[in-house]
């Protein structure tokens, strides 16, 4: 007899969207999660610095088709509409560049994401390189937010799997901590931490889940780990369509995406009242970009993403906050070396519980990945941001993903 109908694999926001939707249905459920805490990719740090900051997700993309800014509204959380992009400086060719230049550089950068979608929507399936513009002046600014945005170099990514995201140009920063908002999700939810899955399998009657110490059985199982996890083969599968599917996952790699944040004692006067600072760096190094987050204790934010990524995480820690930190105080002059209390870092890349950031499709696969946010793999399903067709690469794809395959499974065996 099993002893839970539905066994989720992981508490990140899928695995959280796949337990409340067990819990709509009616049946029982259980969340093993591996980690020592809830949220996986979305994660509010309160320790380390001065003020909680959010390692992974911040933004709720395109809110108006975003089911999880009914929670932000119920448990009451910050957020400001305004992405804060709108209000940016660029600092290019050795000084902050005026409003032609930033005008020009925002023009590149929409150039790009057009020719992405135009070839993706009419059934190209190339690298995303292989259609963007003739090159230009900004041309490092608009793979740098290529980059941010498609989580990886636009060499990697399918132009068809990036064209199926659905951009209403809603982003709306979570001002209190995203990873904090879905902890408030999660709350009340059977989930057991620290508790590593190695083997699921199919039997006569169910599903065996195996962990270093003990074996659960459940009616169906969903497995929620990030598509580099699966690749990994950190979980293994019985033989069948679940090791089937999760041999596939190497097609649809999770990304770089890093950051490095900053505690002020106030914000530099050269920043004014920006709230996005681009840096096109010297020697035609990436660019970068800081985002600013205002209150008692400000913080200056710095996102990088693929490559450039993949380089800084081969650096210390202390060598990473001094490499961004050279770049913040080119744009925003010496001032702000003495006006900063507290660096930190993400480590997403390194983390053998995530091995990366977001996923994107490799160039060819964008069809595969549809198909596989569709195939039937029995008793084993599989959800996350991979599997949202529609909203890839973000915690509300995840969320909505796990009540879709959980839906499913539990009309089929509970």
């Amino acid at each position: 007899m099993s002893e839970v109908d539905v066994i989720i694999v992981g508490a990140g926001a899928a695995g959280i969207g796949a337990a409340l939707e067990c819990q709509a249905q009616g049946v029982s459920c259980l969340v093993l999660e591996a980690g020592s805490r809830i949220g996986g990719r979305a994660y509010t740090a309160k320790a380390g610095l001065a003020q909680p900051w959010d390692l992974g997700c911040h933004w709720m993309h395109s809110a108006s088709e975003n089911a999880l800014v009914a929670f932000a509204d119920q448990f009451g959380a910050h957020y400001s509409k305004s992405s804060g992009w709108e209000n940016s400086i660029l600092w290019s060719d050795g000084g902050m560049v005026g409003d032609a230049d930033i005008a020009a550089s925002e023009n590149a950068v929409s150039a790009a994401f057009d020719a992405v979608y135009n070839a993706g929507q009419t059934g190209i399936d190339v690298a995303i390189a292989e259609v963007l513009p003739e090159p230009s002046r900004w041309d490092r600014c608009a793979r740098h937010v290529l980059q941010l945005e498609v989580g990886d170099d636009p060499e990697l990514a399918s132009t068809a799997a990036y064209s199926d995201y659905s951009d209403t140009e809603e982003d709306w920063p979570v001002l209190s901590g995203y990873g904090a908002l879905i902890e408030r999700v999660a709350e009340g939810l059977d989930t057991r931490l620290d508790t590593l899955v190695r083997h699921l399998a199919e039997t006569a009657t169910g599903i065996c889940v195996t962990t270093p110490t003990r074996e659960f059985s459940a009616k169906a199982a969903i497995v929620t780990a990030s598509t580099n996890v699966l690749a990994s083969g950190a979980i293994q599968f019985a033989p069948g369509p679940a090791a089937d599917f999760a041999s596939k996952a190497s097609h649809i790699p999770c990304g770089a995406f890093e950051k490095v944040a900053f505690t002020l004692s106030r914000l530099p006067e050269k920043l004014g009242g920006a709230r996005h600072v681009i840096v096109n760096s010297p020697d035609n190094a990436p660019a970068i970009d800081f985002k600013v987050k205002t209150g008692a204790t400000p913080m200056i934010i710095s996102t990088i993403a693929g490559g450039a990524a993949r380089a800084l995480m081969k650096l210390t820690e202390d060598e990473r906050i001094a490499f961004v930190q050279a770049r913040l105080s080119l744009a925003l002059g010496p001032e702000v070396d003495g006006l900063i209390t507290g660096a930190a870092c993400t480590n997403w890349l390194n983390d053998p519980l995530f091995r990366g950031s977001y996923s994107h499709a490799k160039p060819g696969f964008g069809q595969m990945r549809r198909d596989m946010i569709q195939q039937d793999t029995g008793r084993i399903g599989f959800a996350g941001e991979a599997f949202s067709l529609h909203h890839q690469a973000t915690a509300h794809g995840a969320y909505t993903s796990g009540r879709n395959i959980a839906k499913r499974l539990t009309e089929r065996y509970s």
